[in-house]
């Protein structure tokens, strides 16, 4: 059987818990903070054109690495780790599941906690489903990298397919909650937004 997401139509009740009202208002500051240097054309850097279509990015704990980014669909399994003027410091391929090029729709990407303990990992969410007609989602997970003097290496990323409650969905956004140790989704292309959480508790090729 498939693992399965659990869903919630994002509403005002969604913020009973003020603890949950406060995270999703910094989220939201962070994202505004963004969206303002963009409009003031404020830059700095400019990204390696390997990362053509940049579409995930989160904050790295690995020395000398700033963040790891991924490419939008079209490019192979891999993501990419940046220095803080968003310059290559390293490029991690992993074995995908997906066709040839090993992922389908990689749409972003995520840091935090496994299921128990401090290590830290990194998810990559193969989510993106235009069409809304993929039977299952595919969600990597993979120790985050120690630091190294290449600038290439593989990385062993265990894969979990999820489906969803409620049918085939378009995502495009994945975020991992530390404290209640929970994988995020949310959906979009429809009147109402879908919030879809699992746990961060499987095995390699769990289904």
């Amino acid at each position: 059987m498939w693992k399965e997401f659990t869903y919630t139509h994002i509403s005002f009740t969604l913020f009973n818990n003020m603890y949950m009202f406060k995270r999703m208002i910094i989220l939201f500051a962070i994202e505004l903070c963004c969206l303002q240097m963009h409009a003031q054309g404020s830059s700095i850097g400019t990204l390696n054109k390997l990362i053509d279509e940049a579409s995930g990015i989160t904050i790295a704990s690995t020395p000398g690495v700033f963040a790891y980014v991924l490419n939008d669909s079209g490019d192979t399994s891999r993501f990419f780790g940046i220095d803080d003027k968003g310059r290559l410091i390293h490029t991690f391929y992993f074995k995908g599941v997906e066709g040839n090029k090993g992922v389908r729709d990689c749409e972003d990407m995520a840091s935090g906690k496994g299921i128990q303990g401090n290590e830290r990992y990194i998810y990559i969410g193969d989510i993106g489903d235009n069409g809304a007609s993929r039977p299952y989602v595919t969600i990597y997970r993979t120790p985050e990298p120690a630091h190294t003097v290449d600038t290439v290496s593989n990385v062993n990323a265990e894969p979990v397919f999820f489906t969803y409650p409620d049918g085939p969905r378009d995502a495009e956004a994945m975020m991992v909650d530390n404290i209640d140790r929970l994988l995020y989704i949310i959906s979009k292309r429809e009147d109402t937004i879908g919030i879809y959480t699992a746990s961060l508790q499987w095995n390699t090729g769990d289904t």
